[in-house]
């Protein structure tokens, strides 16, 4: 038997040999450690948070929930995990909560048609909607209309024709607290401070447009406000944000 032979024969036995070191189990070849597959149900879709309390509540498949968590996401949807299983040092997403809501187009101007339907149907129509909506809803630019915005306040100034409120001048709310439909629409929607632009359009329209001015900090609130939720619905399991 040439050297070639027994080189080969030596390389084949380390490939079929495990060896076991400190707990883990090692291949020879490049020193990797193996990884056992584990078989994985299948992740549960809800698209309400009652429906994942109930989920964990009702238990129908008799899944061990010690050590389970139940995870807020940046986008605010909810997962729930299993405990780490020991074999691959892994949790299993059992379920996962979230919606698909059609979000208000923040930060860009619209023509004031478009903004009032989206005022209507994208937002919690509360007093300060309804307040913004009876202005932004008589917006016209008629001929000899002039519209100003300094970007601390907007006018319509009327020397013919008609403007809002059929006045002189009209004012629209500089800064507005209004609640987009954001999260779960069983929760309470988190409110923001929005500030309002106006602008002439093409042919003398009037456009609008909401600049959000939290930084986004509306988004600890709406995951406090997820949490409370869950809460109430009397899950016993850790919820992190």
């Amino acid at each position: 038997m040439d050297g070639s032979a027994v080189k080969a024969i030596q390389e084949l036995a380390l490939k079929n040999c495990v060896i076991d070191f400190e707990g883990g189990k090692f291949v020879p070849q490049h020193y990797q450690e193996l990884r056992f597959k584990v078989d994985r149900p299948q992740c549960l879709q809800f698209n309400t948070l009652k429906s994942l309390v109930e989920f964990v509540k009702g238990n129908p498949n008799d899944i061990e929930f010690a050590g389970a968590i139940v995870v807020i996401n940046k986008d605010l949807s909810v997962d729930l995990y299993s405990d780490i299983d020991e074999t691959d040092t892994q949790r299993t997403l059992l379920a996962t909560s979230s919606i698909d809501i059609e979000s208000f187009p923040f930060d860009r101007f619209m023509p004031s048609e478009a903004f009032n339907i989206y005022l209507q149907t994208r937002f919690l129509y509360d007093e300060s909607a309804m307040d913004l909506f009876k202005t932004t809803s008589r917006l016209r630019i008629d001929e000899g209309v002039t519209l100003s915005d300094d970007g601390m306040s907007a006018k319509v100034t009327v020397q013919r024709g008609v403007s809002a409120a059929s006045a002189e001048a009209a004012s629209v709310p500089t800064r507005v607290l209004l609640k987009p439909f954001r999260i779960f629409p069983e929760c309470d929607q988190p409110a923001s401070q929005f500030i309002v632009r106006l602008r002439e359009g093409e042919e003398k329209t009037a456009q609008i447009g909401l600049w959000e001015t939290d930084g986004g900090f509306w988004r600890v609130a709406a995951k406090q406000i997820i949490q409370r939720k869950l809460e109430e619905y009397g899950l016993s399991l850790p919820v992190y944000a």
